[in-house]
């Protein structure tokens, strides 16, 4: 291949006919009607005689890497074959990868959809991030930029490498005021809220799932899907005011009543006590990192004991703990130590008699009451107002 090279070199020609010489040559050496039979080793050394001959010009070994790269496109090989390929060229290129700036930039495009389909995923970021997005010299538009850090971040989220994909997902996120696309900014929410979810801040997850299922521009079916996963995430997070808002709004959005989660999160609301039969239905479907702590205490049943707890403080005065143990599907130990938890928290007003082995709720004051019976009218005022509203849906402004 070199002499060969070396006589093409020596012969001459100008540029154009050079390079209409190599690309004869380059037939020979690529199976246009079989590429998976294409022997690397020798396009290897054809490549590294172009590239790194003294004598030959930069102009048509980038033109030569051009044609390699058309070919890939036009008889693209088997995934496995293009990925050893392209890698082949990339490492003969790498010393002067400067040089051949747009050349590796679409063979790196061309490896990571390789390695997705093979379904390398970490592999696949990684040949994307290996592009020069800062280079001095060729100017990345700010879009381009933003849609390979996002891409970046999908990958490495498939590949269950959630730190480098929040690590993609900020650098998106610093260049979503230049890029100034409104399809990218979506992504980038969505890419967002899977990362909170996969690092467990719930409420944080459930708030950038929910404003996506209010984007317009996002099809139906994958507002249905946000709204789902916004249930799911509220669910799991922790009491708290921002949590207690989120279930106001998701109850009252139509189309979450069609999701199977609906009653269980309607529960929430309404602090109504939640069954465990329920709680397997609900938890059968959850993510893997949605199920567990990395102690391995289970999410879920840990939010349901709290919740189950103050909804127990609704109905009765005081219970004894092996009657609460029961109710909250947990032994009895647990029990006093959760509601010993919430007391010393001021989550739960009450006190617990160890000798006698009861939990008292505190008694409501008239203010606490008042406030009770307010919030009770208020949500029977909207229950008849939806109802209305179902029947005559012109009155809906």
């Amino acid at each position: 291949m070199n002499d060969a090279v070396s006589r093409i070199y020596a012969s001459g020609g100008d540029h154009k006919s050079q390079l209409e010489q190599l690309a004869e040559l380059l037939k020979t050496v690529y199976n246009g009607d079989a590429p998976q039979s294409t022997d690397v080793t020798v396009l290897t050394n054809l490549v590294e005689a172009v590239v790194n001959k003294e004598t030959g010009s930069l102009v048509v070994s980038r033109q030569f890497l051009g044609l390699i790269d058309q070919a890939l496109e036009e008889r693209p090989p088997t995934s496995q074959k293009l990925i050893e390929i392209v890698n082949s060229v990339l490492n003969v290129t790498q010393s002067r990868a400067i040089s051949y700036e747009d050349q590796v930039t679409s063979l790196r495009l061309k490896l990571s959809h390789a390695l997705e389909t093979e379904r390398r995923w970490c592999e696949a970021a990684s040949a994307l991030l290996a592009i020069n997005l800062e280079s001095s010299q060729r100017s990345h538009s700010s879009s381009f930029k933003m849609e390979m850090y996002l891409r970046m971040g999908q990958l490495y989220l498939e590949g269950d490498a959630t730190d480098d994909a929040e690590s993609s997902a900020t650098r998106a996120s610093l260049l979503q005021a230049e890029a100034k696309d409104e399809e990218l900014n979506i992504e980038h929410k969505a890419l967002m809220a899977r990362v909170l979810d996969r690092r467990r801040r719930f409420i944080e997850a459930a708030q950038r799932y929910y404003e996506l299922s209010q984007c317009a521009v996002v099809p139906s079916s994958d507002q249905l899907h946000a709204i789902s996963a916004a249930m799911t995430c509220t669910i799991l997070a922790a009491p708290g005011t921002q949590r207690t808002r989120l279930l106001a709004k998701l109850r009252k959005e139509e189309r979450a009543k069609a999701i199977p989660s609906y009653t269980l999160l309607e529960k929430l609301f309404l602090e109504r006590l939640i069954k465990v039969d329920e709680l397997l239905d609900f938890e059968k479907d959850l993510k893997t990192w949605q199920r567990n702590f990395d102690n391995g205490q289970s999410i879920i049943r840990g939010v349901m004991v709290e919740h189950n707890m103050t909804a127990v403080g609704q109905v009765y005065s005081n219970i004894d703990l092996t009657t609460l143990a029961a109710l909250l599907g947990v032994n009895e130990q647990e029990a006093e130590r959760v509601a010993a938890q919430m007391i010393s928290s001021d989550r739960l007003k009450g006190n617990i008699d160890q000798i006698g082995r009861y939990l008292h709720f505190a008694e409501k004051t008239a203010i606490e009451m008042w406030d009770d019976q307010i919030e009770l009218f208020c949500r029977q005022v909207e229950r008849a107002a939806e109802m209305i509203i179902a029947r005559h849906p012109e009155l809906d402004i």
